[in-house]
C-alpha cells in the first residue's frame, strides 16, 4: 500500500489543514541545505508538477518559509505531494520517507483527536506500536530491535526532549561511535542505579515532562567520540608555536641582559648576575654563589642594591624542585592505581593472600562446626574463583572476581567475600551500601542464595533477596534511554551515508557531462 503524500482530515477545516501543512513544509525545507533548496526551487519552476510551474521570479531569493508559501499557493492542500516529487528530481530520496512518516503521523493524531471529541476511545497510533523488547540485553539484539523499530524509538525520543535538545543529541551522534561492549560490574550498576540525572530523566518520562538533554552519564555509556586527526594537529600547531614564542622571548631577555652587562654592573649584584644565566654551578666559585644565593634576604641585607619589583629572577634550584613535584605527582599516581586493583585476589602478592585465606578459611571452618558439620581434618573445600559470569536472563549484568566455596556434602556454592576496614566497613562497623548492593548482586547472577563474609576472626552472613527492583530498573532503562537513543544514532549514520551517496552521483552526473563535452 503506498503511503499518502496530501493530508486528508476529514472533516476539519480547510485553514487548519492549510496550518499543519504550512508547518510540516516549513519543517522539511529548514532541514535542507542552501545548494539544495536553490535545487528544489529551480525544479520548482522548470518541471511541470501537479500540472503547475511556479514562475521563476515569485522563488527568488526565497527562504524556507517563502518557498513553503509558494508550494501552498499554487498547489493548495497538494503541496507534500509537490515537495515529495519534486525532492525525486533532486534527488534527496532519504528525506521521502521521512516525510511520508510525518504524514501519517499527522493524519492518525488528527484521527485520535476527533474520536477523543466523539466520545470514542482513541485509536492507538501504529507509528507507536512497539513491540516489546525481548532480547538478551546484549549490544548485538539491541542494535537489531532498534533498526527493525527505528522510526517509532525516534519518534519517542522526539517526546522525551525539547526539540532544541533533540537536535543537539542527533548532531552528537553523528560525530560519535557505538561502543562495542554494553556491560555492568556490581560497581558500574550501583552507580548507574543511582545516578540523579538519569533517575530525574526517567521521571520527566512518567510525568510527560521533556528533558533539556540525555544525561551525560548514558552518553559516555554508550558512546565515544570520533578523534579529530586534523583538530589534534591543529592542537599540536598551536603548542609549538606557543613554546616557540616563549622561547624567542627567553632568547630576547638573555640578548638584553649581555647587552646591558658592564652598564649595570653597579645596580645588579654580580651574584643576582650569574645565577640568571646557569641554573647548575660549574664551578666552585658558582657553587660559593649559589650558596649565597639559597638566602635571598641575607645576600640583600649585605647590598644596598635596591631591585627593582618588575624584576624576576629564577632560583637556581627551581628546575630541581620542579622534577621533584613531577616525580611526586607519578608516586601518587602509581599508589592510586595500586589501591584500585588491591581488590582483586589475584594481584595481591602472594604471601599477603595466603595469610588472608588461611584467617578466612579457619573462620568459615569454625562456622561451619557451630552449624553442625562434623569436619575430618582430611575434609576438602571446593573453591572456585569466579572471572566473569553474565546473568541468565540480562546478559549486561556481569560478576567479576568472585570466590565461591562448598563442602563436599553440599549441593550449592556460597559465595566468601573477605573484607576490609575503611574499604567495605563504616566506622561503626556495619557494612557499605555499596558492598550490600555488590553482595546482592552476585548473588542474583551468580544465582547463589548465601554470601559469607569474614573480617579478622569474625563471621557475617547475608542471604540472597529479591533483586527485582534493579532488574526493573534495568528494562525501564534500555526501553526509554538505552533503544531510542540507539535508534537515532543509526538514523544519523545513515543520513550521513545516504547524502555521500547522493553527493557521488552528482559528482559522476557532472563528470559525465564534462567528458561528452570534451568529445563533442
Amino acid at each position: 500500500m503506498t503511503k499518502p503524500d496530501c493530508i486528508h482530515f476529514g472533516s476539519e477545516s480547510f485553514q487548519n489543514t492549510m496550518k499543519v501543512t504550512r508547518r510540516l513544509l516549513k519543517e522539511f525545507l529548514e532541514n535542507l541545505s542552501k545548494s539544495d533548496l536553490q535545487a528544489l526551487q529551480s525544479t520548482l519552476n522548470t518541471e511541470e508538477i501537479n500540472g503547475t510551474i511556479i514562475p521563476k521570479s515569485k522563488l527568488e531569493e526565497m527562504d524556507a518559509l517563502g518557498t513553503a508559501n509558494m508550494l501552498i499557493n499554487y498547489h493548495g492542500n497538494n503541496s507534500l505531494k509537490a515537495l515529495c516529487e519534486a525532492l525525486g528530481h533532486i534527488p534527496r530520496n532519504d528525506l521521502l520517507q521521512e516525510i511520508r512518516n510525518k504524514i501519517a503521523y499527522e493524519e492518525q493524531k488528527t484521527e485520535n483527536q476527533k474520536d477523543e471529541m466523539d466520545g470514542s476511545p482513541a485509536k492507538k497510533r501504529k507509528l507507536e506500536d512497539l513491540p516489546s523488547y525481548n532480547g538478551k540485553y546484549s549490544l548485538s539484539d539491541m542494535e537489531d530491535y532498534a533498526s527493525e523499530n527505528q522510526v517509532q524509538l525516534i519518534r519517542q525520543l522526539q517526546r522525551y526532549l525539547e526539540p532544541a535538545a533533540f537536535e543537539t543529541l542527533e548532531k552528537r551522534l553523528a560525530g560519535s561511535t557505538l561502543k562495542n561492549s554494553f556491560s555492568f560490574t556490581s560497581e558500574q550498576y550501583y552507580k548507574l542505579h543511582h545516578c540523579r540525572d538519569l533517575n530525574t530523566y526517567l521521571n520527566n518520562i512518567i510525568s510527560g515532562k521533556k528533558s533539556q538533554g540525555v544525561p551525560k552519564e548514558v552518553l559516555d555509556l554508550l558512546f565515544s567520540a570520533i578523534k579529530n586527526k586534523n583538530k589534534r594537529e591543529s592542537h599540536k600547531n598551536r603548542r609549538d608555536v606557543k613554546n616557540a614564542s616563549v622561547e624567542s622571548d627567553e632568547e630576547e631577555d638573555g640578548g638584553i641582559q649581555d647587552m646591558n652587562k658592564g652598564k649595570n654592573d653597579s645596580s645588579i649584584p654580580e651574584s643576582v648576575t650569574k645565577s640568571t644565566t646557569s641554573s647548575l654551578p660549574e664551578s666552585a666559585g658558582e657553587c660559593k654563589i649559589d650558596k649565597e644565593m639559597k638566602n635571598p634576604l641575607a645576600n640583600e641585607e649585605k647590598s644596598n642594591v635596591q631591585v627593582s619589583p618588575k624584576d624576576e629572577f629564577i632560583e637556581p634550584n627551581e628546575r630541581e624542585k620542579m622534577k621533584d613535584t613531577v616525580e611526586s605527582n607519578k608516586a601518587i599516581i602509581k599508589k592510586r592505581a595500586k589501591e584500585e586493583t588491591d581488590d582483586v585476589p589475584n594481584t595481591m602478592p602472594e604471601n599477603d593472600l595466603n595469610e588472608k585465606l588461611k584467617v578466612a578459611f579457619g573462620t568459615l571452618k569454625k562456622k561451619y562446626q557451630e552449624e553442625g558439620l562434623d569436619l575430618s581434618p582430611d575434609s576438602q573445600l571446593y573453591v572456585d574463583q569466579v572471572t566473569v559470569c553474565e546473568h541468565k536472563r540480562y546478559s549486561c549484568l556481569r560478576a567479576q572476581n568472585v570466590l565461591r566455596v562448598k563442602l563436599p556434602e553440599e549441593t550449592e556454592y556460597r559465595i566468601l567475600r573477605i573484607l576490609e576496614d575503611k574499604k567495605d566497613l563504616t566506622c561503626k562497623g556495619n557494612l557499605k551500601k555499596n558492598v550490600e548492593f555488590e553482595l546482592q548482586f552476585n548473588m542474583a547472577v551468580l544465582a547463589i542464595w548465601r554470601s559469607e563474609l569474614i573480617h579478622g576472626g569474625e563471621f557475617f552472613s547475608r542471604d540472597a533477596s529479591s533483586f527485582k527492583e534493579y532488574e526493573e530498573f534495568l528494562e525501564k532503562f534500555v526501553a526509554q534511554v538505552v533503544l531510542p537513543i540507539v535508534a537515532l544514532y543509526k538514523k544519523a549514520w545513515q543520513d550521513i551515508f545516504q547524502k555521500a551517496w547522493a553527493d557521488s552521483r552528482h559528482f559522476t552526473t557532472r563528470s559525465g557531462t564534462a567528458t561528452r563535452a570534451t568529445q563533442s
